[in-house]
């Protein structure tokens, strides 16, 4: 449900571009203003969607990274086994969750 909120939130907003642009179509309002009033709403709704996929990118990155340190630790108690990943994968993956780019992680 908490990952749907921005979709709500998007369509409620993109809705009320289209319901604003109608009337004030129907208004007579002149088509350069109309224009520019949709133009701003639906960089609105797509700013949110934005905004709110880097959040759950971010938040997916930090439950992988979790689970993998998570499985990292069960595997260390058993050395037999091989690590999934290398320390430096590890390491650029811990960075990535953080939120940095790839030039800041180079």
């Amino acid at each position: 449900a908490r990952g749907a909120g921005w979709d709500v939130n998007a369509a409620v907003l993109a809705y009320a571009t289209l319901i604003v642009v109608v009337l004030l179509k129907l208004e007579g309002i002149a088509i350069e203003i109309v224009a520019v009033i949709a133009i701003v709403g639906l960089a609105l709704v797509w700013l949110i969607g934005w905004r709110r996929g880097r959040q759950l990118f971010r938040r997916f990155y930090e439950e992988e990274l979790h689970q993998l340190q998570e499985s990292y630790r069960g595997k260390e108690a058993r050395a037999s086994v091989p690590s999934l990943l290398t320390r430096r994968e590890t390491e650029i993956l811990e960075y990535v969750a953080r939120g940095h780019m790839n030039k800041q992680i180079a």
